[in-house]
């Protein structure tokens, strides 16, 4: 298996490659705004593991109806917010692993929006590998660059050894990314302050480096 040093060298140089073939997606003001809301049994996933504890199941599956309708909820305010500039819209609901898939391979789509549980570095979709799409899968999957940007409305938690953010290598801008780096994300309306916590990952003076997401 490869280094984490060796998949992000090879993410980047398929970037770069993308980029000198210029293979983009329909630019920005033209593309459509794809807001996926994974549709993710999170907590019944994490209760099975318990073991056959009816109670805690039956608790699960009533948090999880709860995040589901908040998340297709969030993903439709936040189309109708769009719509209102005469932005063009694909809301997804319950969205799974292909709907992702499509979603990364349209070039008609030039902005991502990511809602759901996860981290910064990936978010749980139910149908992909161990139920999660993380940035490396993004980026084999990624046949161009998006001219928007990707927003990604789930936790931004570092997880791993090396925390790459989900969209970075599939947009064509790496200062477009924006995610809520290091916190944890539970908005309850798109008023609350909490979406404050949305930046770009990338501020004036980065540099996007294997050293800069590299955990100490």
């Amino acid at each position: 298996m490869a280094s984490d040093r060796q998949q992000f060298k090879q993410a980047m140089d398929h970037w770069e490659s993308l980029h000198e073939k210029e293979l983009y997606s329909v630019p920005e003001k033209e593309g459509i705004t794809a807001i996926l809301a994974s549709g993710y049994p999170f907590n019944l996933k994490t209760a099975s593991k318990d073991g056959e504890n009816r109670e805690k199941i039956t608790e699960a599956i009533l948090l999880d109806s709860e995040d589901t309708d908040e998340f297709n909820a969030e993903a439709a305010e936040i189309a109708e917010n769009l719509e209102e500039y005469g932005n063009k819209t694909l809301v997804i609901k319950n969205a799974k692993y292909s709907d992702a898939e499509s979603v990364i391979r349209a070039k008609e789509v030039a902005n991502i929006i990511f809602i759901g549980h996860g981290s910064l570095s990936d978010i749980q979709l139910a149908g992909s590998p161990k139920d999660v799409l993380d940035w490396k899968r993004v980026s084999e999957l990624s046949t161009h660059l998006k001219t928007g940007g990707v927003e990604q409305r789930q936790c931004g938690i570092a997880t791993r050894d090396l925390n790459v953010p989900l969209g970075m290598f599939v947009v064509s801008d790496f200062f477009k990314v924006r995610a809520a780096v290091g916190q944890i994300f539970e908005p309850d309306s798109l008023s609350s302050c909490v979406n404050s916590l949305i930046t770009p990952v990338l501020e004036d003076g980065d540099e996007l480096s294997y050293n800069f997401f590299k955990r100490e």
